[in-house]
């Protein structure tokens, strides 16, 4: 796998930093293309995936901790290093469900045209946030020899 994008100096570039940022960013443009589309201001479309972003990673990072309490109990600094690895996605998914929810309710919004904006920028996310998972070398699958197999 390719977990190291490029270094510069003692600077590191992690393959998968990059392509979460890749889709994040992609998904923020399809998100105001469609937010455009539905109606609704883009500061508050920035406002929204900011906090979707940060209740996301707080989440994300917090089911991880409580997975591996054992250490976490031992070594409570290592909570706050997150570049080290360490997030679960159906945590992040939770989190960034109820601030979709808080979000919703604080500016008025139509569940449904938030749904419709931003239930197609998800996937985009989430498949440059896959692309950067797998070049780290994590979720690969299960051993395979067939010709056309990752190696």
């Amino acid at each position: 796998m390719h977990p190291v994008l490029f270094k510069i100096g003692n600077l590191s570039i992690n393959t998968y930093g990059f392509f979460i940022a890749i889709g994040f960013l992609a998904g923020i443009q399809v998100a105001k293309y469609f937010g455009k589309k539905e109606g609704i201001d883009k500061e508050i479309i920035y406002d929204f995936v900011f906090l979707v972003l940060i209740w996301s990673i707080i989440s994300a990072r917090l089911f991880y901790v409580v997975q591996y309490y054992d250490f976490y109990f031992k070594h409570p600094v290592e909570i706050l290093k997150i570049w080290k690895g360490g997030l679960v996605y159906y945590g992040g998914l939770i989190g960034g469900v109820l601030a979709v929810i808080y979000h919703v309710k604080r500016y008025n919004l139509n569940i449904w045209k938030i749904g419709d904006i931003f239930l197609v920028a998800l996937p985009l996310g989430q498949f440059f946030g896959r692309l950067g998972c797998f070049s780290a070398g994590c979720c690969y699958g299960k051993p395979c020899h067939l010709p056309w197999a990752v190696v």
